[in-house]
């Protein structure tokens, strides 16, 4: 093989690697959720029409609940190239996807489920249901509640522990 034709074929290799990338990342954006898509837009327009300023991405990200600190900015910075200016809709959308891939989905459902626990146990209850409800401004009847409670726990009606509710999240196709 000439020392041309080895460089053009590493050129091929190399523009294959890159096709599969663009392809595989395209893949990724179509498996969020239209839901998952818009919040990540809405975070994005919430900033300037023309991008978001290297210094604003770290609260674009927030945002969305990514908690990132400064040396995770400079990676995400370093891997994009923003010397041009601001960073487009598209690049963001690609660091956002990256960011999701890496969450632990059990972690996030611990969380969640921590947030719904009455302070200070390791429980869902009424009281914590109907904070939550009151919280979010919501009137649910407390027989709706104990009715879901009833209906999630396995093992005493009047609370849900962490295996019932990671159950009833399998059960509804959630995780």
């Amino acid at each position: 093989m000439k020392k041309g034709d080895k460089n053009r074929h590493s050129n091929k290799n190399s523009n294959n690697t890159e096709k599969s990338k663009i392809l595989e990342t395209e893949k990724i954006k179509n498996e969020l959720t239209k839901e998952q898509k818009k919040e990540i837009k809405d975070a994005f327009s919430t900033f300037e029409e023309d991008g978001i300023l290297p210094e604003e991405i770290k609260a674009a990200m927030n945002t969305l609940g990514f908690d990132v600190n400064n040396p995770e900015v400079m990676k995400i910075l370093d891997k994009i190239d923003t010397k041009n200016g601001p960073l487009k809709f598209d690049d963001f959308m690609d660091v956002m996807i990256e960011k999701n891939e890496e969450k632990d989905p059990q972690l996030e459902i611990k969380k969640a489920f921590k947030v719904l626990c009455e302070e200070g146990t390791d429980k869902i209850t009424m009281k914590s249901l109907n904070k939550i409800c009151s919280d979010l401004g919501e009137k649910i009847d407390e027989n709706e509640l104990q009715e879901m409670i009833s209906e999630i726990s396995k093992e005493q009606e009047d609370e849900v522990n962490e295996n019932d509710f990671i159950k009833m999240l399998q059960k509804t196709g959630m995780v």
